[in-house]
């Protein structure tokens, strides 16, 4: 689990540093069902860099993150994992504040 967030969290930070401007402001509304390729834990040391580097802000106490999301409206199958997630980031490289939804 820990290998496949680190190599997530680095190839995140490829693409972030490839990206010319980042906002820190969601991009989904309050609570979208999201498909993600993995999850941490807000106060994982990975997670809470690439939170700080897409100026994302980092919840306390320590909740779901969700990493690689996309939409999710159940008329595909998601590979990942599905989360309720209150926003996303940087076109869903993160999603932050997710609780896990049953798949």
């Amino acid at each position: 689990m820990f290998s496949k967030i680190s190599v997530i969290v680095e190839s995140a930070l490829f693409l972030l540093v490839q990206t010319c401007a980042v906002t820190a402001s969601p991009l989904a509304p309050r609570f979208s069902t999201e498909c993600c390729a993995s999850f941490g834990s807000s106060n994982d040391p990975n997670v809470m860099t690439m939170l700080g580097l897409l100026g994302a802000p980092i919840p306390d106490p320590p909740t779901f993150v969700g990493i690689t999301c996309t939409p999710y409206d159940g008329t595909t199958p998601c590979d990942g994992f599905i989360f309720g997630c209150n926003d996303v980031y940087a076109g869903g490289l993160i999603a932050v504040d997710c609780g896990g939804l049953p798949n």
